[in-house]
């Protein structure tokens, strides 16, 4: 039986549904149905009565139902076109009101018209709904009722009877009470399945919006994996790279600042030395370069404060220099008063600027603007934005009107040797590597946007609450003299030689070991006031399972850790067990007598 009503509705549906409902609901479409139904079943009938009606001679009759059924086509018509549903359900309604109320009037076939009165609620309440169904209802009773009072008590029509109306109005109102109560139950679990539907609908859009969120996010992070793995596979080879050469480049950097300081001020070895020791140090900064690329140099950090990092680095000589080449480009600072403390090293945020001011007005070349800017952040809305230290962050922007970079350049501009210069004319291709390592090395993140409008560059930096940083005084060379014993351990020739004459300049006895068992040999039979310690040394002891060893045989032994890099897990675990501070390599003669100076006095 389920599976003939199922066939049978099917089948309705094709043949009376057209395709202006294609997208209706499915009550709506069972009204549509059930509207085709009552109509071509209206129809027939009232053909078939007109028809009698005309036999019968009562041709008013006949008249009326010839015009229902008339009315019902364009009603249908109206209803297979157009879709206008609503406006046919009242339609319909008015035309069955019309005709139950002529039916009732004139008692229809042998009286029996008042019969199709108990279909009209239902009907009713089904198309117009309970609302408007029940107001239709009682509109056909009320006229009803009163012609069945006029019709008792008058002696001329005398169709009813008072014992017909204390049985028909009853029984009308039991079945408009059974189909309105059926009704309204039906629309509130409609309306009830359109909430659950609706609120089901909510949860999916929200549900696609945190999908469409994550798939966003893992692709975000994809991408940076991705480009997290090349930098690192690129750094590997440039901090083995960059090793060898810091190794070199110490004697270059150390023994003209050595000769400067013993040969007379007018000699004519000044100028040369000058030059050897500033040719040195250039190339340092571009092995330091390379370290930043490989994420491991020594990074030595304090509380700065980014405005007047930004107004240091505008009065530099390396932003004069870029002015110098690109005098029509203007330079705007507007980093503000407010004081934004970061921990950074100073020397790498300053090349930070540099290598975007120098990017930015290659790019501009000509006339335009370049704009620093300081603000902060305290949300990460942008799913680009991923810092390791959650919160408040300085937002420092290096902005330009240039012509922008194209977008399929800028997946890769923070690659190292990816460079659109000439050959030749200016850059490694490491300026954003360097810029974009500086950055990761400081806990922060860098986003680019870019446009035929301009480029801007917006660095990220966890903002801290602390005291900034009192600027050091370049010390002159008497104030570095001290006294006392030095133990060197190194395993490079070279950089044993470079520190011991240093410190023997300086004033303090010096004794040099090539590794860390011959340390622990020295140590055995003889005391240093302090150790300076290379923490990388092959073969052997590295610096940290050296200075472990030391402390067995002279408890509370100062020391100082050389390196090159990074501050690494054995750096730590040395400066935890009692070491002082990490000494970077390649260091110039201030800089070791500083750090020398301040461990003497500790002890």
């Amino acid at each position: 039986m389920d599976d003939f009503s199922i066939a049978f509705y099917a089948f309705l549906k094709k043949k009376f549904v057209t395709s202006v409902y294609d997208n209706a609901e499915n009550e709506v479409v069972r009204k549509v149905i059930l509207m085709h139904g009552l109509a071509l079943l209206g129809m027939v009938f009232l053909a078939a009565l007109g028809i009698v009606s005309l036999f019968q001679h009562a041709k008013l009759l006949a008249l009326f139902d010839f015009l229902t059924l008339f009315t019902l086509v364009i009603v249908l018509v109206i209803l297979r076109r157009t879709g206008k549903y609503l406006f046919c359900c009242f339609a319909d309604v008015a035309i069955m009101y019309c005709l139950y109320l002529y039916l009732f009037f004139t008692g229809g076939a042998q009286g029996t018209g008042f019969m199709w009165y108990y279909t009209f609620p239902l009907f009713a309440l089904y198309l117009l709904g309970s609302r408007y169904g029940a107001m239709a209802t009682v509109m056909l009773l009320l006229p009803s009722a009163s012609f069945l009072l006029y019709d008792i008590s008058s002696e001329t029509v005398n169709l009813y009877d008072a014992n017909f109306a204390s049985r028909f109005i009853p029984s009308y109102l039991a079945v408009f009470m059974f189909s309105f109560m059926f009704e309204k139950s039906s629309e509130n679990a409609h309306r009830e399945l359109q909430d659950a539907y609706e609120q089901q609908e909510r949860v999916v859009e929200e549900r696609t919006a945190q999908l469409k969120q994550e798939i966003a996010m893992r692709a975000s992070i994809s991408r940076r994996l991705r480009q997290a793995q090349k930098m690192e596979a690129i750094g590997l080879m440039a901090g083995g790279v960059a090793h060898d050469l810091n190794n070199i480049l110490s004697g270059i950097v150390t023994y003209p600042e050595l000769l400067l300081c013993q040969i007379p001020k007018n000699s004519d070895l000044q100028k040369p030395l000058q030059t050897i020791r500033d040719s040195g140090r250039k190339a340092a900064a571009v092995v330091a370069d390379l370290l930043t690329v490989a994420r491991g140099v020594a990074t030595p950090k304090k509380v700065c404060d980014v405005n007047a990092l930004i107004a240091d680095f505008l009065s530099s000589t390396e932003c004069r220099k870029i002015q110098e080449l690109y005098p029509a480009i203007r330079w705007e600072n507007y980093s503000g008063g407010e004081k934004m403390p970061i921990i950074c090293s100073p020397v790498h945020i300053s090349k930070c600027f540099m290598n975007l001011g120098l990017n930015a007005a290659e790019a501009i070349g000509s006339e335009g603007t370049i704009t620093f800017s300081v603000g902060t952040d305290l949300h990460q809305a942008d799913e680009e934005r991923v810092s390791p230290i959650p919160g408040n962050h300085v937002v420092i922007r290096v902005s330009d009107d240039g012509p922008g970079i194209s977008e399929k350049d800028l997946e890769h501009i923070f690659e190292p040797f990816f460079t659109k210069k000439h050959m030749g004319r200016s850059g490694t291709g490491l300026g954003l590597a360097v810029v974009w390592n500086t950055v990761q090395d400081h806990d922060g993140f860098i986003t680019v946007k870019s446009s035929a409008s301009g480029t801007a560059f917006d660095m990220y930096f966890p903002r801290i609450e602390a005291e900034i940083d009192e600027q050091i005084q370049e010390m002159p060379l008497e104030t570095l003299q001290g006294k006392g014993t030095v133990l060197v351990v190194d395993d490079e020739e070279q950089q044993r030689e470079i520190c011991r004459k240093i410190l023997t300049m300086l004033g303090y006895t010096v004794t040099t070991v090539s590794s860390g068992e011959e340390a622990l040999d020295f140590l055995r039979n003889s005391r240093a006031d302090l150790i300076i310690l290379d923490m990388l040394m092959e073969p052997g002891m590295n610096g940290r399972q050296t200075y472990e060893k030391i402390l067995t045989i002279h408890p509370g032994q100062r020391a100082l850790i050389a390196s090159g890099f990074a501050e690494s897990d054995d750096v730590r675990e040395a400066i935890d067990m009692g070491a002082g501070a990490l000494l970077k390599k390649p260091y110039s003669i201030e800089e070791l007598g500083i750090a020398v100076k301040r461990e003497m006095a500790c002890n």
